[in-house]
């Protein structure tokens, strides 16, 4: 019987401690402050584009021009040689139809997150020319399309790589194994 009584203070005491922890965190949760970020003292404190910044961005629009039109450039030439060499596939030629078919998928794969990158380009220089916050903030939201586009890229390219590996699994255990 006293074991009993034991264990009934014991829980009742680990009950008050769990409650008690369980009260002040929704305490705390009351004083969770807004996510709005309080003013500052000092207007000085704020973020500043400073020349150096700015020379920085100008810069990297620049490159991001550069590589853009290099991008493009390659995808044309590779394409008029992809097209009009397709009967040289050797022995088994392939019809003008799949080649095109190719090409313009290799299109959208290639030119949709170029494309990102010259606006991103084009309207951060003409953001940091005529001071506009707008079109600055426009211009990085196509630079985070570019990559969210090669990021999803790289996840669908990961998965056909799992894809085949599982297939091949799949295979080699039906034949016998490797």
């Amino acid at each position: 019987m006293e074991v009993d009584a034991n264990v009934g203070i014991a829980l009742t005491f680990a009950r008050s401690i769990f409650t008690k922890k369980i009260f002040e965190s929704m305490e705390d949760l009351e004083q969770i402050p807004d996510a709005t970020p309080p003013e500052p003292e000092n207007p000085a404190a704020l973020l500043r584009i400073t020349p150096e910044i700015r020379a920085y961005w100008i810069e990297i629009a620049n490159w991001a021009l550069v590589f853009a039109g290099l991008t493009t450039l390659y995808f044309i030439v590779s394409s008029i040689n992809s097209l009009s060499n397709t009967s040289n596939f050797g022995e088994a030629d392939l019809p003008k139809s799949v080649a095109f078919g190719a090409v313009i998928i290799g299109g959208v794969i290639t030119l949709i997150p170029v494309w990102f990158l010259f606006k991103f380009a084009t309207l951060t220089k003409d953001a940091l020319r005529t001071e506009s916050n707008q079109k600055l903030e426009e211009g990085f939201g196509f630079l985070k399309y570019h990559y969210v586009f090669y990021g999803i890229l790289a996840i669908l390219y990961f998965g056909l790589i799992v894809l085949a590996f599982v297939m091949l699994l799949v295979v080699s255990s039906s034949r016998g194994g490797f």
